[in-house]
């Protein structure tokens, strides 16, 4: 190998290591910085949805609480200024008229006396008469609500034409005089109400909130084919999964108590438009990123050619 072969492959291995230490100081740090930025960016973006999420959640129990509480006080109202079970079956079958034609909430209403028997029934259906009447002493809510002197709600049940949701509320109603039960009020209780409450939430792009029975079946959403649609939902899964439309969402749940019942409102999130501000954080990143490399690629140029080639014109000369 002759002194000049020995030269240059020396002054090679001098531009491999001075690339070598451009790369190792100012590429890999940039590289590892902007690694770390965009896991932090997406995971910010997360947790915001998430604290969204929760946000709405705790927001929409409050309202829903507030609607589904507001059913048991209209029937208990009816008995706040008078002993409604002591009134007379006209006054009692007026007063239930009006409030069923009032409150679309309610389908039937029935007044049931302290022997069990239904004293009033009317129904937004079709007229009832007397010979409608039954007694209802031994079912388990009107004892349930007698006994404990606390309203009851049944497991939902659908309509058989309509397919819609219902349950069936039954509050007592107090002698304030003698501490006892002296009736009941039974009423049909439509949850298709409640599907205006949803669609009246304020929502973000891409977000949804639904309300689930103790089964996981869907009873209230701003979609009706939804709840029309029948189908049960695993009512305590949470996090990033498969929502109802099959797509990727964040999810969250927050469970809402209606007399002895749990209900389970839900919120999702479609994890496309959630992230969105964190796709174009990071392509903004990306642009920076490009041009830190470019600055450094081009600093390693300037230096490599301000060593290393005095050094090989001075072993040229020499």
């Amino acid at each position: 190998m002759s002194p000049d072969d020995v030269a240059r492959f020396g002054f090679g291995g001098l531009r491999l290591r001075l690339a070598a230490a451009f790369f190792s100081l100012g590429v890999v740090p940039l590289l590892l910085l902007g690694g770390v930025l965009v896991w932090l960016t997406f995971q910010t973006q997360v947790d915001r949805v998430y604290d969204h999420q929760r946000d709405l959640l705790a927001r929409m129990r409050m309202e829903t609480a507030y609607f589904l509480d507001g059913f048991v006080e209209r029937l208990r109202r009816l008995h706040l200024l008078r002993d409604f079970s002591a009134l007379p079956a006209s006054e009692q079958r007026q007063a239930l008229a009006i409030l069923l034609a009032d409150r679309r909430e309610f389908r039937e209403i029935s007044l049931i006396g302290g022997d069990g028997r239904e004293r009033v029934r009317v129904a937004a259906a079709q007229p009832l008469f007397d010979e409608d009447l039954r007694q209802r002493g031994e079912e388990a809510g009107v004892r349930w609500a007698s006994e404990r002197q606390q309203p009851w709600v049944s497991a939902t049940y659908h309509d058989e034409a309509t397919g819609e949701p219902l349950m069936m509320l039954i509050v007592p109603l107090v002698d304030r005089r003698t501490g006892r039960t002296s009736a009941v009020l039974a009423a049909e209780v439509r949850l298709r109400t409640l599907w205006h409450l949803m669609a009246q939430a304020d929502l973000r792009a891409g977000e949804s909130v639904y309300l689930l029975d103790e089964e996981g079946r869907i009873v209230a959403h701003a979609n009706p084919s939804r709840v029309l649609r029948g189908g049960r939902v695993d009512a305590l899964a949470h996090g990033r999964m498969a929502g109802l439309d099959g797509g990727d969402v964040f999810r969250q749940t927050s469970t809402l108590a209606f007399a002895q019942r749990q209900l389970t409102l839900v919120t999702e999130q479609q994890t496309g438009i959630a992230l969105e501000p964190a796709r174009r954080a990071l392509v903004w990143m990306l642009a920076a990123l490009l041009v830190a490399l470019a600055m450094v690629t081009l600093l390693f140029w300037v230096a490599a050619r301000r060593i290393v080639q005095p050094v090989e014109d001075i072993a040229a000369v020499a």
